[in-house]
């Protein structure tokens, strides 16, 4: 938890606009071609690229052309990317094209807000002690095993410890404690990927705590 990647404040955006837009790109885009296209083809059509393909092929034609033509295609790809791990959308082993899982439709119509983390370095960084997020305060002991845990399991796998989770997300789980998977999804930052790699550990750890202090 000392390295530069974990002195960093994320800033979290509401992308859930966004992410539905890029979600129906990509069922549309899929409806009229009859297979799947990948990330950097579905940036392109909702910046507007005059791309060959996308004019020869007919996919100008779709709603969702241009309909984020203000934002950088490598903007929509970072959001794309973002989504996967959220695992609102998969990808091709082989072909890296993608397509929609059935996340998604929380998100397309039952209101699901997504969430996405951008990441500013600073000199450094400490955890909140008594930070507000929702109707809850984290805990901050409790973020200091959670940030232990976390050092744990990144020197295991030989990654950086903010690939684990982000300040900001263990921030949130100690504040929510969740004590069961679909309460640890409820989490800013956790999707579906992150959270059955990680998610019983830190339940594991939560309860155990919550155990101790009786509460």
């Amino acid at each position: 938890g000392n390295c530069g990647n974990c002195h960093t404040k994320f800033i979290q955006t509401d992308i859930t606009v966004d992410s539905q837009k890029i979600l129906s790109c990509i069922k549309r885009a899929q409806d009229l071609l009859g297979y799947r296209v990948g990330a950097a083809m579905i940036a392109k059509i909702l910046h507007g690229s005059s791309d060959k393909k996308i004019l020869s092929t007919g996919l100008d034609s779709i709603t969702t052309y241009g309909i984020m033509r203000d934002s950088k295609t490598t903007d929509i790809e970072e959001e794309i990317r973002h989504l996967l791990d959220s695992g609102y959308i998969e990808k091709d082993s082989v072909y890296g094209t993608l397509s929609l899982t059935s996340e998604a439709r929380a998100v397309l119509f039952e209101g699901k807000r997504v969430i996405m983390e951008s990441r500013e370095p600073i000199k450094q960084i400490r955890p909140p002690k008594q930070t507000h997020i929702g109707a809850s305060e984290t805990d901050e002991v409790l973020y200091e095993r959670l940030r232990r845990l976390r050092h744990e399991i990144a020197t295991e796998q030989d990654v950086p410890a903010y690939v684990v989770f982000s300040n900001a997300t263990l921030a949130d789980i100690a504040a929510k404690k969740p004590t069961s998977m679909w309460r640890f999804l409820d989490v800013l930052g956790v999707g579906k990927t992150k959270a059955e790699l990680y998610g019983e550990r830190f339940i594991s750890e939560i309860k155990e705590y919550l155990e101790r202090n009786k509460q």
